[in-house]
């Protein structure tokens, strides 16, 4: 009996510690997943914080995530104390003590995260929100698939002579209803062409440093071409496609020249572009979030379709949700154009976040087990 306690512990001390060898990859495939996870959601409840914020008139403030680091230990061991019959029983001829075995197994695990935000503020903040946003993102958003609607109503102000009329905080420019008109025009004959494939953004032309962008556009005829030098008030240079489309270029600059402003030459237009922010952005989504309260408590207009909705309880399965102010407000799971702002809105954050700059204050949370 002795001997078969004894093959136990041993046996079971040996697969113990094997385990324990292998235990690294597998906490390593889990937590990676839940540190991904979780972050994402305080990402998106981060932001939509913030719309609600600035619906109320309340400022904006972003803790960004530097880094995350988690250190795990773990220890098994694994043994028996054991009583060998040593001889008779002292005064009792003839009685010996019984032998024992008595096994002994243990295990450990700890796991000791630590999350060290930065605070959006100062140079990073101006950097990251109050500059406005350089018009080359209108190539690599295009080109990472989001539709150029999307792109002009969201990120745009004007283009050319062309004025947003989605324009919550700055209300400085002409709004004069034939460049709203007109910018509700172009957008609607580029998002024609993009779904054609007729519309093609470019980098920065050779030889023109003021330029950022270049913009071809490839109409099925002169009814199109007028329609576009409509909306802009040009006279566009149109060459002719080897295909038979009519074909003209505009070169897309965030440096006006009053006295070339909107000017064209014989092969391109120079077209002045100005855009948001990213709070400006913000701000004009926000009037997508309903607010409490009489009249106010309906949304505004918004760019583009986006609604955020409020509630007086936390409700189950939203896609995202933020409490403010004693209300919950959220996105609605089946709401699949605000979630699709929602997620265009978050990749232009990430992309306009850049690199964190070395000397900005950290605020380290070691989280305890």
């Amino acid at each position: 009996m002795l001997i078969r306690k004894m093959a136990f512990v041993t046996i079971l001390g040996t697969a113990l510690l094997s385990c324990s060898c292998s235990m690294g990859p597998r906490v390593l495939s889990g937590n990676r997943t839940d540190y991904n996870v979780s972050i994402n959601a305080s990402n998106n409840e981060e932001m939509l914080l913030n719309l609600v914020r600035l619906r109320h008139f309340d400022a904006p403030f972003f803790l960004n995530v530097s880094s995350v680091s988690s250190s795990f230990n773990y220890a098994m061991s694994a043994g028996f104390d054991l009583k060998m019959n040593a001889g008779p029983i002292q005064g009792y001829r003839g009685q010996y003590p019984y032998n024992t075995a008595d096994p002994s197994i243990g295990a450990q695990y700890s796991e000791n995260p630590t999350i060290i935000y930065v605070p959006l503020s100062g140079e990073k903040f101006a950097t990251q929100l109050l500059t406005e946003i350089s018009v080359d993102r209108l190539l690599f958003l295009s080109r990472a698939g989001w539709d150029i609607e999307l792109l002009f109503q969201v990120l745009v102000k004007r283009f050319g002579p062309c004025v947003n009329k989605s324009i919550a905080m700055d209300t400085r420019l002409n709004l004069a209803p034939e460049r709203t008109e007109g910018f509700d025009r172009l957008v609607a004959l580029l998002r024609r062409l993009q779904d054609r494939g007729d519309l093609e953004l470019q980098a920065k032309a050779e030889g023109d440093p003021a330029s950022l962008v270049a913009m071809q556009l490839r109409f099925n005829g002169a009814e199109e071409v007028r329609e576009m030098e409509s909306a802009l008030s040009l006279r566009l240079p149109v060459k002719q496609a080897q295909n038979g489309g009519l074909v003209a270029k505009l070169l897309l600059t965030q440096s006006n020249d009053l006295l070339q402003e909107n000017a064209c030459d014989a092969g391109s237009c120079r077209v002045f572009v100005r855009l948001r922010n990213f709070i400006g952005i913000l701000d004009s989504l926000a009037q997508g979030v309903e607010a409490p309260g009489g009249a106010s408590g309906t949304t505004g207009t918004t760019p583009v379709a986006f609604r955020v909705a409020r509630a007086d309880a936390p409700v189950a399965g939203a896609f995202v949700s933020a409490k403010y102010d004693g209300h919950w407000y959220y996105i609605a799971k089946d709401d699949v154009a605000s979630r699709q702002v929602f997620s265009f809105l978050i990749q232009l954050f990430a992309l306009e976040g850049g690199e964190l700059p070395k000397n900005a204050p950290m605020l380290t949370l070691p989280v305890s087990r």
